[in-house]
């Protein structure tokens, strides 16, 4: 079946290609002209000193750090103007069900780093055999002076041939730390199927709305009421 017709964008996703091992991946990021890797192992010895010895658990039962997982994104969703997934709570009990699977065609690990007692990172992932989708990713705002959220990545990296993996995909985005770790890239599509509603009617509409407006004087000028439209997009995009 084609789900061609049902995509309504299309970007680039950024990946870590781990085939060939951690040592290897270094050296082609190296070569790549990227020194990410290397000052991040700087930030790190950092935080061991500065802060407490580093734990890295790559499938934690850890509730308090899921916990502060769901806060620390909230508080950016909301910080950044996005809907916060987690004040709904079908949306949570969808990642409790998650969690709780273990099979080995598709798991949700909680990846967490800790320094010493301070949960410094957390991911929520999906794996899927070799390859693991970091979800919901994380890190405490008291630590940002050493950039956890790139350590706890790193971290991965380096223990992915033990933990069978063999590509870590960071989801699609612009921000500087996932194209700096990235070894390459793979096209992904967003869209939806479902059948006809009231519901994918409303949808629909504001999506055409929403891409007419940003065409328009009036959202190039910076004059789009958006907190007048956010419940309407939040309602439509999570009920």
């Amino acid at each position: 079946i084609s789900f061609d017709t049902h995509v309504t964008l299309r970007d680039k996703s950024p990946q870590l290609d781990l085939s060939a091992g951690f040592a290897s991946y270094c050296q082609a990021r190296l070569a790549a002209g990227s020194e990410t890797i290397r000052r991040q192992g700087q930030k790190s010895r950092k935080l061991i000193r500065e802060v407490g010895s580093l734990n890295f658990t790559f499938d934690s039962v850890d509730e308090e750090a899921f916990s502060l997982l769901k806060a620390w994104k909230s508080a950016q969703f909301v910080r950044t103007g996005l809907a916060d997934v987690f004040a709904f709570p079908w949306t949570l009990e969808l990642l409790a069900k998650l969690r709780e699977h273990q099979g080995a065609e598709f798991s949700a690990p909680l990846t967490v780093l800790r320094a010493g007692t301070t949960v410094a990172a957390v991911c929520l992932s999906l794996r899927s055999r070799g390859v693991l989708h970091s979800w919901f990713t994380a890190y405490n705002p008291d630590l940002h002076a050493y950039s956890p959220g790139l350590t706890l990545f790193i971290r991965l990296a380096e223990e992915a041939q033990q933990l069978g993996l063999h590509k870590i995909d960071l989801g699609r985005g612009d921000e500087r730390y996932k194209w700096s770790l990235a070894s390459g890239s793979i096209e992904v599509g967003e869209g939806s199927v479902s059948q006809r509603s009231f519901a994918t009617l409303l949808r629909s509409g504001w999506r055409q709305t929403r891409d007419w407006v940003a065409k328009t004087p009036l959202a190039q000028g910076g004059k789009l009421p958006t907190k007048l439209l956010k419940p309407i997009r939040e309602w439509l995009a999570y009920q």
